[in-house]
């Protein structure tokens, strides 16, 4: 188009320019967008199987109401609170058709998501970024600036750091409009801000299916906010803005929350291995709450089998490299350390290793310290039980195999403490907040190795933790069906019997019970046999008899 039919304020325009995507079917890993390496639930790929057909000559529910549902009660709000939109990009302009006029301030921090600066000139509004201090610490001038429409994105991209939560509600406090919190890569960060909405009013949370959830070729974003800041968004919304397709994925992929905390685990696992192999090489590697995080890369030239050019950054992938998996596994940094250059050693902050710290580490935590942190974020008398049988099964196991007794119980014992308080980001919270309390490494990964987390189960204790977690709730389950809630009673054929019954403690994953039987080595039945004597002593705690 001719510039002299643009309108006045989109002369010399310089619009933003997404990540370039190699045609299908060349085998890149793709370093330029964050997208998942991982593919999307198999339920969400059924349930689009099931959607193509006939219906598709419909229009959409034109607010996406069973993606909506869905999407609230995966969050634990309710549905009124959540708006759906064409991918998150849609929702950002959303919000800038609402909520800033021409010539109104928007501000944001700086350097943050590139798109922000290009809609202020696509809505005529006045860009007020406020660049980031030492550490890339939040300015006290952004919390200061009375724009009616502010940007905070956290974790923040590019650069990786995460802030907590007095630094946000201290920007929303202070928002004199509407704050948007960009929460794009949360999934990948501590913890959400979800806990601000209900007392603050003018606060936006902004989420993506494309990373955590796998599905950025679907474009899926939705939003987070009191009704009567949704209701705003509703008067600007396209009228069908999500097809049918993408409605029926998001709510697929809502409902499988438990792929999508696989898939995050394994994604976290590959950071912090491969920041490790990074520092391993004497790069500068920044502390990070997101997906890949930042390293000073010095004078770093990629070699073939790697390409670099504007607006693409890959590796091609390696001769037969599997096409999911942990990808950047495949020899990249034999690449990356072939003509570097090197930046001076600093004292590095390591990322977390599987490695093994040295006898004694864990000796100065008791099993009345791990006891101390369930009450303390524990209330759920139900899941304390949970805790405590899981513990009963390791001390078992711990004399089974001739390991420290009281080890293997402390493991077991603090493996969820922290579930109740942080359901979304466990176990992540888990070692985030025994490391902030100083306890011993080696204790903080082996119970952090229960969970689909990436982390290798190489060694006794976590096969034992693995196998005993699911074990201990469902052989609890059979005990509390029987006339005399016996712990006694239950036979492994009886559990076997019970693992038919789908409709039968159905947040039990079967397949967890049969495998962590195989990884320990013990046959089925007595590690069913195994569990059940070991909650005998404790039958009474757990509100059963022997």
């Amino acid at each position: 188009m001719p510039p002299r039919f643009l309108k006045q304020s989109l002369r010399g325009f310089e619009p933003y320019v997404p990540g370039l995507q190699p045609p299908d079917g060349e085998d890149w890993i793709k370093l330029n967008t964050n997208e998942s390496p991982y593919p999307p639930s198999p339920r969400v790929i059924e349930a689009l199987r099931e959607a193509i057909g006939e219906s598709l000559r419909l229009y959409p529910p034109p607010m996406a109401d069973p993606a909506a549902g869905a999407l609230a009660a995966s969050h634990g709000l309710d549905p009124a609170w959540v708006r759906l939109g064409n991918g998150e990009d849609e929702l950002i302009a959303m919000c800038f058709r609402a909520f800033a006029g021409a010539g109104e301030r928007v501000a944001f921090t700086w350097p943050t998501y590139p798109l922000l600066e290009p809609l202020c000139g696509i809505h005529e509004a006045v860009p007020s970024p406020h660049p980031l201090g030492k550490g890339w610490s939040l300015p006290q001038s952004f919390a200061d600036d009375e724009a009616p429409l502010k940007f905070l994105v956290n974790p923040n991209s590019p650069t990786g750091t995460w802030y907590g939560r007095e630094e946000v509600e201290g920007v929303v406090a202070s928002a004199k409009g509407v704050i948007v919190l960009d929460e794009a890569y949360v999934d990948f960060a501590p913890e959400s801000r979800l806990d601000l909405l209900e007392s603050h009013d003018n606060l936006l949370i902004l989420r993506t299916m494309s990373k955590a959830y796998a599905l950025a070729g679907m474009r899926i974003g939705f939003a987070f906010g009191h009704p009567d800041l949704l209701a705003a968004l509703d008067t600007v919304k396209d009228s069908y803005n999500l097809d049918r397709l993408s409605i029926v994925a998001a709510k697929a992929a809502a409902e499988d929350r438990g792929h999508r905390d696989r898939m995050v685990s394994r994604v976290i696992a590959d950071r912090e291995w491969f920041a490790g192999e990074l520092q391993a090489l004497d790069f500068l590697v920044s502390p990070t709450s997101r997906l890949p995080g930042l390293a000073d890369l010095g004078q770093l030239r990629l070699h073939p089998p790697t390409r670099r050019r504007r607006g693409r950054v890959g590796l091609r992938r390696p001769e037969g490299a599997p096409h999911t998996g942990p990808l950047l596994h495949q020899g990249a940094p034999r690449w990356l350390a072939a003509d570097h250059h090197r930046h001076p050693r600093a004292a590095r902050q390591g990322a977390p290793r599987d490695h093994r710290d040295p006898p004694g580490m864990s000796d100065a935590k008791t099993r009345e310290d791990a006891w101390a942190l369930v009450t303390e974020f524990t209330q759920s008398e139900t899941l304390k039980r949970h805790m405590l049988s899981v513990e009963a099964s390791m001390r078992a196991y711990a004399r089974r195999f001739g390991a420290d007794e009281e080890r293997w119980a402390i493991v077991g014992l603090i493996h969820d403490f922290d579930y109740e308080r942080f359901p979304t980001e466990h176990p992540h919270s888990n070692v985030r907040i025994l490391r902030e309390r100083g306890w011993p490494e080696d204790l903080i990964l082996d119970a952090y190795s229960h969970g689909d987390t990436g982390l290798e189960r190489d060694t006794p204790i976590r096969k034992a933790i693995f196998a005993v977690d699911e074990m201990s709730g469902f052989v609890i389950a059979c005990a509390l069906v029987k006339p005399d809630k016996s712990v006694g009673s239950v036979e492994p054929a009886g559990v076997r019997k019970k693992m038919k019954d789908k409709a039968f403690a159905r947040a039990v994953h079967r397949e967890e019970l049969v495998a962590g039987a195989e990884l320990l080595g013990v046959p089925f039945d007595e590690h069913v046999a195994t569990v059940r004597d070991a909650l005998k002593p404790i039958a009474a705690q757990l509100g059963l008899q022997p």
